[in-house]
């Protein structure tokens, strides 16, 4: 699910973390369906929203605690 920063890379190649096009359900409720994003070395992100929002699910989505359905 996503690529880790490789230091002896170039600074254009370099990057820390890719989404792409993650779905992830709980049975019939999807909580994200094909997103997508790219931290780059040196770029700041917040991870913000209300209870059940799916930030721990996002974590545990990029620490491959837990699989998604579709995407990488």
């Amino acid at each position: 699910i996503c690529s880790i920063f490789a230091p002896n890379l170039q600074p254009a190649q370099q990057e820390m973390i890719s989404v792409d096009s993650v779905t992830i359900r709980f049975g019939s409720f999807v909580l994200f369906d094909g997103i997508s994003f790219q931290v780059n070395p040196g770029d700041r992100i917040g991870l913000v929203g209300r209870n059940g929002a799916g930030k721990t699910t996002a974590v545990s989505i990029l620490t491959t605690l837990i699989r998604p359905d579709a995407g990488h």
